[in-house]
This record gives structure tokens, C-alpha cells and sequence, in this order.
């Protein structure tokens, strides 16, 4: 009675150490994540800087900068459109181009011409504006002839994220350093501080550079827009007999010339022609 009392508590031991186990390997991971999560992506060289010092006069970021076109679900899109046709009065319609440019408030970025009917333009507008304009610069065109049309959209909603990401992130570095640099009393400290001081603000610039690029694709569209005046074709009159007749009689003297100039200039293989056929008359007939 006694081994089989120990048998069932030994038992009952192995079962509560088994769940013990299962609980603390499904723990585990969910505090590595919580780790990582509140640990952030700021790094700091350990010879520089201590966590425990954070600036109370940090900037606002990038104010600046207007805000990205986020009409469209939240996203940040970068629109362009392509336009070629030609036109029937290339001065009129030009003129009627640009008014409705400025009608949009759009601008001219890059104006080319090869010839004095045609012209190749880039154009900016703001994105709420590039459907609208796309359509009026549309009804300009000839509609007899070709039109070469596209609109290209591209999602930069997770760049854009990524990039601000990173500029608060450096930022936070920043006034950290300058937090330390403020309490430096040494003058290899404040080299050494200065120096990462220096890179960051660097790095601050360059992704600075291009969320501001984003920024200003997505508030305003491009369109590239080429445009040239229509070639006229009269059409031919259909010659009368007597002119046709004129026309073969000139067409049969110019072959009969040719004719004449190629035995002339060949004379000697005519010679040996003619005289072949004479020998093998002779011979044999």
C-alpha cells in the first residue's frame, strides 16, 4: 500500500513538472518579443554615451516639409502620366495648354522643341489636380490620329514610414549627444562626442533629403507631355489617258536607250555570241 501511495505522488510530481515546462517554454518567447519591442533600434557606442541621459529640448521633426498626399486609403502615391498626340493648330492649342496649366496650378519644370510645331513638356501639379488636367490636356488632341497615353502609380506608403522612422530614431541620437556634449569636461570627451555628433547629423540630412523627395512626388504629380502639329496630305489627282500614254511612250524610249547602251558596252561578248552561233550553223546544219 505504501509503494503504490509513493507511485501515484511521484507520478503526480513528474505531471506538475511536465506543465511547469510547457508554461515556461511558451513564456519564454513572449518575453524575448517584449524585449525587442521595447529595446528599440537606437544604438549607441558605449565609450560615448550613457541611456540614462535623454534631452528635455528636442525639435519638432521636419516642420517644414508639408504633409504627404494621403487622399487616396491613407497611402502616399507617386503619380505620372504620359501623353502624345498630335494637334491640328499647334499655336492654338500650345496657348490652350498652358492656360489650363495655370488653370490646375500647375507649373512648366522642362520645355524642349526640335522643330517650330512641335514641343515636349514635363509638367507638375498637385496631385488632386492630375486626373482633372489629364482629361482637358486629352481633348486637345487630334482624334483623327494616334494618342499614346499612360498613367503609371506607384505605393511609397512603406518607404515613407520607414524613412520617418528612422529620422525620429536619429533624431533621439542627436539629443542624446548633445545632452552629453553639454556635461563633457574633458576635451577628449568633447572631440570624441562631436565626432559621432558630426555623422549622425549627416545621416539626419541625407534621410531628411529623401523624405522630403517623397514628400514633394507624392503632394505633386508629373506629366510628360509631347505634342506636335498635324502633317497635311493633298490628295493626288488621277492622271488622264492621254497623259499615260504620254508617260509609256517616255517609259518604252528610255528602255529602248538602255538596251542600246548595254550592247554597246558589251559588244565583244555580242561578237562572240554571234560568232558561236554562226560556227555551230555551219558545222552542223
Amino acid at each position: 500500500m505504501t509503494q503504490t501511495k509513493s507511485f501515484i505522488i511521484y507520478g503526480l510530481l513528474t505531471l506538475v513538472g511536465l506543465i511547469l515546462l510547457v508554461f515556461l517554454s511558451t513564456l519564454n518567447p513572449l518575453l524575448n518579443k517584449a524585449e525587442r519591442v521595447g529595446g528599440g533600434d537606437v544604438s549607441f557606442p558605449s565609450s560615448a554615451i550613457s541611456a540614462s541621459y535623454i534631452s528635455n529640448y528636442s525639435k519638432p521633426l521636419l516642420s517644414i516639409i508639408p504633409a504627404a498626399n494621403a487622399v487616396e486609403h491613407g497611402l502616399v502615391l507617386i503619380k505620372t502620366g504620359n501623353l502624345f498626340f498630335s494637334v491640328k493648330n499647334y499655336k492654338k492649342s500650345y496657348k490652350s495648354i498652358i492656360d489650363s496649366i495655370n488653370k490646375f496650378d500647375g507649373y512648366v519644370v522642362d520645355e524642349s522643341s526640335y522643330g517650330s510645331n512641335d514641343v515636349n513638356l514635363k509638367i507638375r501639379v498637385p496631385a488632386n489636380n492630375f486626373n482633372q488636367l489629364f482629361e482637358i490636356l486629352l481633348k486637345e488632341a487630334d482624334q483623327e490620329r494616334s494618342i499614346r497615353k499612360s498613367i503609371n502609380t506607384k505605393d511609397v506608403t512603406e518607404e515613407y514610414m520607414d524613412v520617418e522612422s528612422r529620422i525620429k530614431s536619429k533624431k533621439l541620437i542627436e539629443d542624446r549627444y548633445l545632452e552629453i556634449l553639454s556635461k563633457a569636461t574633458k576635451v577628449s570627451e568633447l572631440l570624441e562626442v562631436e565626432k559621432y555628433l558630426g555623422d549622425i547629423r549627416t545621416e539626419i540630412e541625407q534621410v531628411e533629403g529623401r523624405l522630403k523627395y517623397l514628400k514633394n512626388r507624392s503632394n505633386f504629380s508629373t506629366i510628360d507631355l509631347k505634342i506636335s502639329e498635324a502633317q497635311k496630305y493633298e490628295k493626288l489627282k488621277e492622271d488622264s489617258l492621254m497623259a499615260k500614254i504620254q508617260d509609256s511612250f517616255g517609259m518604252g524610249w528610255s528602255r529602248a536607250i538602255s538596251l542600246m547602251l548595254f550592247v554597246t558596252s558589251n559588244w565583244f561578248a555580242v561578237v562572240l555570241v554571234i560568232a558561236l552561233i554562226y560556227f555551230i550553223k555551219k558545222k552542223y546544219m
